[in-house]
């Protein structure tokens, strides 16, 4: 086998394992990018089912601002002060309740909010290691074409000297 056969094989057998390797490396981070993908859905259903509960608390929270309303009204017309009272507690509870349904949609957008950017990171990097591989198999091939004309390439190469030297004599 001619030296042009040998480094044809070589190149083609060390372009074929590069490009396995980033092929590799660019389906784990595809892997990456959709597990990612797939927490942002569960945050996101996280975050609807807060916000429904927030809209439930606003509705409710309303009915109590009603009937706080309505016991003052009693009150002002002789109604027992500990009625009063029950009714103003309960309306703070309830606007408790809110402020905390409204921090934990806060902190499950950020937390949403870090695994998108982490599913960008590893798509990023899928579309490196893809563009490696396309080059590495690229290599493969040339290896394998300068393999299979391992026989035309030294007279090719004498040709050219042929053509050089009666250019520059």
């Amino acid at each position: 086998m001619s030296l042009f056969g040998l480094l044809g094989l070589g190149v083609s057998a060390y372009s074929g394992y590069k490009s396995y390797q980033a092929s590799s490396k660019q389906a784990d981070a595809i892997e990456s990018s959709n597990e990612a993908r797939n927490k942002v859905a569960l945050l996101e259903r996280q975050r609807n089912t807060l916000q429904a509960n927030r809209e439930r608390l606003r509705v409710v929270r309303d009915a109590r601002i009603k009937r706080g309303k309505a016991f003052a009204a009693a009150t002002s017309q002789g109604a027992a002060l500990g009625s009063a009272r029950g009714g103003i507690g309960s309306i703070i509870s309830q606007g408790s309740a809110g402020l905390k349904s409204l921090n934990q949609f806060k902190d499950i957008t950020r937390i949403q909010n870090q695994f998108y950017d982490t599913a960008t990171v590893f798509g990023n990097q899928a579309a490196r290691y893809g563009t490696s591989a396309s080059t590495f198999k690229g290599l493969t091939n040339l290896g394998l074409t300068v393999f299979d004309r391992r026989d035309d390439i030294p007279s090719a190469f004498n040709q050219a000297k042929r053509t050089l030297s009666g250019i520059f004599s």
